[in-house]
């Protein structure tokens, strides 16, 4: 990796924050699932539990820089947004789907590319 940053495998590495859309934040960290050195990434797994004031939406956030140097149009070391929202209340409770998608996905250049991102349903499994 860059020598900035270098979180060792199965270590907790603090990370960034998450807005849960009401007002409130919370910072977490990652247990380190896997590193690619070569290509200057790793994953990790975390757990967070909220509980919302009052039912309604709400729009769950994480922002952060930067990503993955090397990017082509532009995009290498731009901060990130990713949301979601999350609706409290209501009949039938659900819970979100789930995805094994990699965390990323190479594409070949000039070349018209497309993946499946494959996903189910926990709630539907019962």
């Amino acid at each position: 990796m860059d020598g900035l940053w270098d979180p060792a495998l199965n270590s907790v590495t603090p990370i960034s924050s998450f807005t849960f859309g009401d007002g409130t934040a919370t910072s977490y960290s990652l247990l380190i699932t896997s590193i690619n050195p070569t290509e200057d990434w790793f994953t990790g797994v975390t757990t967070i539990k909220h509980k919302y004031p009052a039912n309604g939406t709400y729009i769950f956030q994480y922002s952060d820089c930067c990503r993955i140097g090397g990017l082509l149009d532009g995009n290498s070391g731009l901060s990130q947004l990713m949301q979601t929202s999350v609706t409290v209340g209501g009949t039938p409770q659900n819970n979100s789907p789930v995805t094994t998608v990699p965390a990323i996905v190479n594409f070949q250049l000039n070349t018209p590319n497309t993946f499946t991102i494959p996903g189910y349903d926990p709630m539907e499994m019962l």
